[in-house]
Parts: structure tokens; sequence; C-alpha cells
């Protein structure tokens, strides 16, 4: 019984620190982060009124564009007050509705890179970022000024994803089969990489 107790007392600030570095919801001074985890990308066709996804077999080389999906993940709640234990590493909680999840990392730069012969100036793998475009209604963004945007803010009972869409603003010359491979570079270092279906450019 007393060894019992000796256990008790050696491992009770722990888990005291462990509960109270996941953070605190009630507390109007804990913030609360998401960190970007991976990507999904589907080919899009902006022959209509919208770039819609598509999983046809070829697009018109002039309608065409990727949706870039990036799913995110709930981080720990940190408070700004010392742990023992550093509460940035402390299992994330479930929080009130209205709590609101920040980006713990950013979007430092987006790349693309062809994965066929473009053109003669860009054969398979070269880097072809300028040639797209993210497109909002009515307003095209190159794709260095797209990364200064800030990213989403998520409240917590919302699902921790977005996505934007990029189209191609110069059409191929060379070959009909085309694949692109999208390439994120985060703030962290991390870099989240995904290619697009083989598609047949018309």
């Amino acid at each position: 019984m007393k060894f019992n107790k000796i256990i008790f007392l050696l491992f009770f600030p722990l888990v005291a620190e462990i509960i109270s570095s996941c953070c605190n919801c009630l507390s109007s001074d804990a913030q609360f982060f998401y960190k970007n985890s991976s990507i999904s990308v589907t080919n899009l066709d902006n022959s209509n009124s919208a770039p819609v996804e598509t999983s046809a077999n070829t697009i018109v080389k002039t309608a065409y564009g990727i949706r870039v999906k990036i799913d995110a993940i709930k981080t720990a709640c940190v408070e700004p007050r010392f742990h023992f234990i550093n509460s940035a590493y402390a299992t994330s909680c479930e929080c009130p509705p209205d709590s609101s999840f920040s980006a713990r990392d950013t979007i430092v730069s987006i790349k693309i890179f062809n994965m066929y012969d473009f053109d003669e100036k860009h054969l398979v793998q070269s880097d072809i970022s300028s040639y797209f475009r993210v497109y909002e209604p009515f307003t095209f963004k190159d794709l260095a000024v797209f990364c200064k945007d800030p990213n989403p803010i998520f409240l917590n009972n919302e699902i921790l994803s977005y996505s934007f869409d990029i189209l191609l603003m110069q059409v191929p010359s060379k070959g009909k089969f085309h694949a692109f491979m999208i390439e994120i570079l985060l703030s962290d270092g991390r870099i989240l990489q995904q290619v697009t279906p083989t598609i047949n450019l018309i």
C-alpha cells in the first residue's frame, strides 16, 4: 500500500501537467491551432461558367485547371504560461464550438512541375509555375501573391480542410498527355506533394 502511494505521488504531477497542458478550453487567453497535414489534387474543367472537378480522360487545353485540397489536423491548445511539459506537445482536446483554430504553419510557396514534355523550353519535370494562376471569382492571382494571403481560420465544429483552384494560362505545344506535380512548401520546412491524374489535353 505504501509503495502504491509513492508511485502515485511520483506520477501525479506528470499526469496533472499533461491534463492541464492539453488546454483549458474555458480560458479566454488560450490559443488554438491547426497544422496543414496533406494535400490531394484533381483535374478541373473550366469550359463552363465555373471550374468543376472531372474524372474525364480528355479536357480542352484552354479550359484546364487543378483543384488543390489541403487537409489539416488540430494541434494542442496553447496557453501563454509555463509548463514543465511543453503544451505544444500535448494532445488536442475538445473545445466549445465558438473556439477558433488558426494555422500554426503557413504556405511559403507553391510550385508546379510538368510530368511530360510541355513545350520546347519546358521538357519533363520543368518548373512551369508561371504558366498557372490561382482563380478566385473574377480575379486571377500569381502563385507567389496567393501565398501571402492569410490561411483560413476554422471554428471547432468545422472540418479542417480548404481548397483553391489553379488554372492553366499557357497551353502546351508538345504531346497530348499531361500530368502535373504540385509542391507546397510550408513555413516549418515540410513539403507536401501530389501528382494530378494524367489527362489528354486537346
